[in-house]
């Protein structure tokens, strides 16, 4: 038993150092590089596409949850009180073949605790049974439907692939004269599916999660019949213009970086009022783990909001 505390005391002092002097990071933010790889590298869990009929990871909330149906389709209502400063459409990330997972709930879960907003959590058609379209159409009913019930702030957040879509999807809004939600968080967003970016492949060695190639393979049933470069699919092909403001998230290690930079120079082009949050030595979608980093990315959140 000695052995192996002293094994464990060394082990943490190992990630301690390699964490602050190396990466500059929290150490949580390590465990969790090592424990993504594990789970989706390593071991090679399962990323097979999946169907929507599928049971939902379990997470216990805090929070008030109502499910219902939209046309057929779950939208979780998440929410503390009705007494509401905003409503938030969220879309979750999953390469457009994966249903929501526990950390996307626990996130949503702590945004509604900490910035008094209702959360609309939608359940969008995925992929291979569904496609981009379908996806699009559903969110100008449902949004229309919010914006016709509400005189409230409306937000649309998304990660990974929920926020290519949340950014696909106010550019719709602004390319049929619709008013946009009044704020535009993406995290990690996926908004290049065309993969080709020259500039990914150097990250890719050092990614925990993403792969190009399944990715690539995942585009292509979400495109359906439309061609890959169309702003509905990749929305870094838009125009990206008189779009509101916008929060974006990425880090520094994930093969999504490069294009989120090109996103993030296409805005201020266009000028958008972009904030870009760069995490250091982060992962894909860090704002969703349990790690120091992605506190201060709350923050940052509740900050861009409540402004």
């Amino acid at each position: 038993m000695n052995y192996f505390l002293t094994f464990l005391l060394i082990s943490v002092i190992i990630i301690f150092i390699i964490s602050f002097f190396i990466y500059h990071r929290s150490t949580m933010a390590t465990i969790s590089e090592f424990i993504i790889k594990l789970v989706y590298k390593i071991l090679d869990i399962d990323k097979k596409i999946t169907s929507q009929e599928n049971h939902l990871p379990k997470y216990k909330f805090k929070s008030k949850v109502i499910t219902n149906t939209y046309n057929g389709y779950k939208v979780d209502t998440i929410y503390q009180n009705e007494n509401i400063d905003s409503i938030t459409i969220y879309l979750h990330g999953g390469a457009y073949i994966n249903e929501a997972s526990y950390f996307h709930y626990r996130f949503v879960d702590n945004i509604v605790e900490k910035l008094n907003t209702k959360i609309i959590f939608v359940h969008y058609p995925l992929a291979p049974e569904h496609t981009c379209e379908e996806a699009i159409n559903l969110l100008d009913d449902l949004y229309r439907n919010i914006k016709e019930h509400t005189k409230k702030k409306i937000i649309i957040m998304g990660d990974s692939a929920g926020g290519g879509l949340a950014l696909a999807f106010t550019e719709y809004l602004n390319n049929h004269k619709i008013n946009q939600p009044d704020k535009i968080i993406l995290i990690s967003p996926w908004v290049d599916l065309t993969m080709s970016n020259k500039e990914i492949r150097n990250y890719e060695p050092i990614d925990p999660m993403l792969d190009i190639d399944e990715l690539k393979e995942a585009s292509q049933k979400w495109k359906g019949n439309l061609d890959i470069k169309d702003y509905r699919v990749s929305p870094l092909y838009g125009k990206l213009k008189n779009l509101n403001d916008i929060l974006l998230f990425v880090g520094d290690r994930e093969i999504l970086y490069p294009d989120i930079i090109l996103l993030d120079n296409k805005l201020k082009k266009s000028k958008v009022n972009v904030k870009l949050i760069l995490g250091k030595s982060m992962n894909h979608i860090y704002p969703l783990y349990p790690i120091k980093e992605a506190k201060e990315a709350i923050k940052e959140i509740i900050k861009f909001v409540n402004f």
